[in-house]
């Protein structure tokens, strides 16, 4: 999937960017304690690996992730192409690692869905 760590890496970097730049900002004062729990930030990506190599990936990406920016990242894992497609268009997941086809098809099901890298 990824040719070399560098490329990893830069995926990673615009991903980070890309959430840190939709971050709601820090509520002060009392209202901060009453908040409900955050709700996590699900990836996903295209099942194109052995599933136990996905996740160990994709669960390095979610740590970093988590990391950097403070907020509940998690990786859920898919069957097949078109169930990454359906769960980003759902709402199930909020950023995946899609293909070519893939990711043509879920920016034309989700209204301002934006590719971050290509």
């Amino acid at each position: 999937m990824f040719r070399s760590s560098k490329t990893f890496v830069a995926i990673a970097l615009c991903a980070a960017v890309a959430l840190a730049a939709c971050a709601a900002p820090p509520v002060a004062g009392p209202a901060a304690q009453s908040q409900a729990p955050a709700v996590p930030f699900v990836i996903s990506a295209i099942p194109d690996q052995d599933p136990e190599k996905l996740n160990r990936l994709y669960g390095t990406v979610s740590d970093y992730l988590k990391a950097q920016l403070g907020v509940d990242v998690v990786y859920r894992p898919v069957t097949d192409y078109a169930a990454v497609v359906n769960a980003f268009r759902t709402g199930d997941v909020d950023m995946a690692w899609f293909g070519g086809l893939t990711g043509v098809q879920a920016r034309l099901q989700v209204d301002g869905a934006q590719a971050i890298i290509q």
